[in-house]
This record gives structure tokens, sequence and C-alpha cells, in this order.
């Protein structure tokens, strides 16, 4: 059995794009910087938040890491329940790939 720890931080909060703004507080993502990004979303099925990513948790966290200057963003998805194409457009993940934020 492996000693590795990790930690999880919880945030109770009404307002999602605040909340992970703060959370982003305790991490260093400017290792980020000039680097190629892979996101691994969750969209295995076109069901609404929360079987998948909320919109602007993956709009969120797109911006952030942008702003610091990364080189490329990817979305990496493949949906277990359905077409992948047709699930990222029913969720607006693809639509949101098309305007240029990846």
């Amino acid at each position: 059995m492996s000693d590795d720890t990790g930690t999880v931080f919880l945030l109770k909060t009404n307002k999602r794009v605040e909340g992970i703004k703060k959370l982003l507080e305790y991490f260093d993502i400017s290792d980020f910087k000039s680097k190629k990004v892979g996101f691994k979303a969750n969209f295995n099925s076109a069901d609404p938040f929360p079987a998948t990513t909320h919109p602007d948790t993956l709009k969120t966290l797109v911006k952030s890491i942008k702003k610091i200057g990364s080189e490329k963003i990817i979305l990496a998805e493949r949906s277990g329940m359905g077409d992948t194409r047709t699930v990222l457009e029913t969720r607006g993940g693809n639509g949101y790939c098309k305007k240029g934020r990846f």
C-alpha cells in the first residue's frame, strides 16, 4: 500500500464561478504557462449537471489556464453512453471549443 496522500478541497457556495476561482488560489497554475494543457471533463452522457461537468466549471478553468498563458488547451473526452460528438454538442462542450476557447 502506498504512503502517498493527497489533499481534497471543499467549498460551499451558491456562486460557482467565484467558488472555482477561490479554489484555484490554492494551486500554482503558473506551471501551465507556455505549455499544452489537457482537460478531461465528464461528458459521459447527454444528461445535465450533475451527471456531466457544468459548463461554467469548464469555462472558468479554461479561462484561468489561458489567462496565465498556456500554449494550447485540449479537451480529451469520450462518452460512454452515446456518440461523443452528439453528447458534446448537447452539453455545450463542443460549441465552447469551436468558439476558439480551446
